[in-house]
């Protein structure tokens, strides 16, 4: 657990992050995100010299660029998730590091 102390000692707010669920959730996103990128739209309109043929193109082209959008837009939380737990965990290395070197007497780097 990372505590946050103002420049007077007054505590700010405790930080506190389940690893193993940032990870999980980031391993969820990931999923979600591969799965909307195999969606494909498969019917057709075969009306040829109609402008149903033209709009039916347009529509397919435009839901599948806003499923790659979606898909894009959570594969950014996943990454971002999976960072930061990646993040937490090395701070919270970091930081028992630091205690160790303290309580055992050894001087700043």
């Amino acid at each position: 657990m990372v505590e946050t102390w103002l420049a007077k000692g007054d505590s700010v707010s405790d930080l506190e992050a389940d690893l193993s669920t940032l990870n999980q959730l980031g391993g969820r996103l990931s999923g979600h995100a591969d799965a909307i990128g195999r969606i494909k739209i498969s019917a057709t309109v075969t009306m040829a010299d109609s402008p149903v043929q033209g709009l039916s193109t347009q529509v397919s082209d435009a839901v599948t660029k806003a499923f790659g959008l979606i898909g894009g837009d959570i594969r950014q939380m996943s990454d971002a998730t999976t960072l930061s737990a990646k993040s937490y965990a090395e701070i919270d290395q970091t930081f028992a590091d630091q205690l160790r070197r303290y309580t055992s007497g050894e001087p700043p780097r």
